[in-house]
């Protein structure tokens, strides 16, 4: 009877290269998930732009003090928010004391603006939805 074997002999040098390539590869997935990660870790979902009901009007209150009121939708990455169908607050005074306050349309300012505006999201101070049935948003309604 005979038997014959067959072997294939590999060298420790190959199996070591197999091995650090394989380790290599691994290293580097584990790198990539980490950055995955890290990154996604680090954009904060923006509050802003879920707590706006995009089919109602919003007034939009400024850190300079200023106070807009349109509809508002967030911009891509939401660094900046646009808002349409704009107006603001107009008040009149007479010795110190107010007397009137109107809302006016934005395109009706001299220099004759587009009824858009873009804000930065640093600027916004915070943000109020308007109910259908409050008075700016029925004025802003019924406006042409």
């Amino acid at each position: 009877m005979s038997t014959s074997s067959e072997n294939i002999a590999i060298s420790r040098r190959a199996v070591r290269q197999v091995i650090s390539v394989v380790v290599a590869v691994l290293i580097l997935f584990a790198i990539a998930i980490l950055i995955i990660t890290v990154a996604r870790s680090l954009q904060q979902p923006d509050p802003l732009s879920g707590a706006i009901n995009p089919n109602e009007y919003q007034a939009v209150f400024l850190t300079n003090g200023e106070v807009y009121f349109g509809k508002m939708s967030a911009g891509p990455g939401a660094q900046f928010y646009f808002l349409r169908h704009v107006y603001f607050l107009q008040t009149t005074a007479k010795n110190g004391k107010t007397t009137s306050r109107n809302l006016v349309r934005l395109t009706g300012q001299i220099q004759g603006p587009e009824d858009f505006l873009a804000i930065n999201r640093s600027q916004i101070s915070y943000v109020e939805n308007l109910k259908p049935n409050g008075q700016a948003a029925r004025l802003m309604s019924s406006a042409p």
